[in-house]
């Protein structure tokens, strides 16, 4: 729909808008007072108040947080987040790109609502995605990353008007929300579905050939956006809005992937026109919590389901696996 912006990786835990920087805690833990006064008597009659004794004592307490912190910060965990599509996955419109809907999902996940949050984590984000990007281009960029062409300008397509950072798979979520574009520019229904399906394909891949580790958005539609108004026909948006969706939501289920309906989300904006974003066809920050809370309990949700052989349990012997 509109050109362009940055397809950037990000880590989400130094995302300007994602409020303080997220750290593990630190945690001083203090040496019991018996060993304390032990440590400053020297085990004998000698005064618990000499300078010397004191400075010991000191010193133990500092090894003693500072061997505490080194273990909270070992067991945190980094989780590698590659988020694919269009506009709506990069934010256009915002006035702060971390509140695109990754990234807030993303917070989700690292503790900003504790019912969302999974073991301690540092989510990494990767996105590739741009404004205007329909799957065929996707699927190029896509292509361009994985060789690692993408920040070479002169070996890029003109389509891909921003560096790609190189993918680098596999990840421990992909998630997929791609279609709007085909759509708009009067694409065919059966050409997307196949490139969809191509495109589902290349995300399990980058998921470690896992399906349970990708999850897709539906499209939303732009039907019910400001933008929309001078449309001739709204109701053929819409309802073309809604035969993609059922094409990708079939495919999905067919190939065992997540699916989160971010559709009835966006057709609820003429009810309150704060979830639409300045140029009244993409989306507010507002919306896209939306979006990510619902993406990020699908995730939780999931890997809390999963038994032995699931995600769950390669979570807890690899790198965090989700789902």
């Amino acid at each position: 729909m509109k050109p362009t912006v940055d397809a950037r990786k990000v880590s989400s835990e130094e995302s300007p808008g994602a409020g303080s920087k997220k750290r593990a805690p630190v945690v001083a833990v203090p040496v019991p007072a018996s060993r304390t006064a032990s440590a400053a008597g020297g085990g004998g009659g000698g005064s618990t108040g000499s300078p010397s004794a004191a400075a010991a004592a000191k010193k133990k307490l500092a090894v003693n947080k500072e061997a505490n912190s080194s273990s909270i910060v070992a067991s945190t965990k980094k989780f590698r987040y590659l988020a694919l599509g269009d506009s709506y996955t990069i934010g256009e419109e915002l006035e702060n790109k971390s509140d695109a809907f990754p990234f807030q999902t993303a917070r989700f996940w690292m503790g900003e609502d504790d019912a969302l949050r999974l073991s301690d984590c540092i989510v990494e984000t990767q996105i590739i995605a741009e404004t205007g990007w329909t799957c065929e281009e996707l699927k190029t960029a896509i292509a361009t990353a994985e060789q690692g062409q993408g920040a070479d300008k002169s070996r890029r397509a003109s389509f891909i008007k921003s560096a790609l950072e190189p993918i680098h798979a596999p990840y421990d979520i992909v998630t997929l929300c791609i279609g709007v574009n085909n759509q708009y520019r009067g694409l065919s229904a059966d050409a997307y579905r196949l490139e969809f399906e191509e495109l589902l394909q290349k995300a399990i891949e980058l998921a470690g050939n896992r399906s349970d580790c990708v999850v897709v958005l539906s499209i939303p539609d732009w039907s019910y956006t400001p933008f929309a108004a001078v449309q001739p026909d709204l109701a053929k948006i819409a309802s073309a809005i809604d035969e993609f969706n059922r094409i990708n939501r079939e495919i999905t289920a067919r190939l065992a992937c997540g699916y989160v309906d971010v559709t009835s989300y966006s057709r609820q904006i003429k009810g309150d026109p704060s979830l639409v974003a300045s140029d009244e066809l993409h989306y507010s920050a507002k919306e896209y919590q939306l979006w990510a809370r619902d993406l990020a309990k699908v995730v939780k949700n999931r890997l809390e389901g999963r038994g032995e052989g699931g995600c769950e349990s390669i979570w807890k012997s690899v790198f965090f696996w989700l789902f």
